[in-house]
């Protein structure tokens, strides 16, 4: 509904923005060969994100902890 989208919108403006360019696809590629072994399930828009959060200096908030926790250069906010 209105009110959820707005209580949304609202949310959102706490947080950084950044847009996907050269250094953070030339990250992501560098991520998939440094941790090839270990980074088989993750797919492309994952390693976007990561690459993203890398980059920028950016921790990652996020519930799906699974596929991100395998990237060791990646700083993850956790819940305690």
């Amino acid at each position: 509904d209105d009110n959820t989208s707005e209580k949304v919108e609202n949310l959102l403006h706490f947080f950084k923005k950044a847009e996907i360019n050269s250094d953070i696809c030339t990250a992501a590629s560098s991520l998939k060969k440094k941790y090839k072994n270990i980074l088989h399930s993750i797919g492309l828009v994952d390693l976007l994100i990561a690459s993203t959060c890398i980059v920028n200096k950016f921790v990652l908030v996020t519930k799906n902890v699974k596929h991100y926790k395998q990237i060791p250069d990646i700083e993850i906010y956790e819940e305690k």
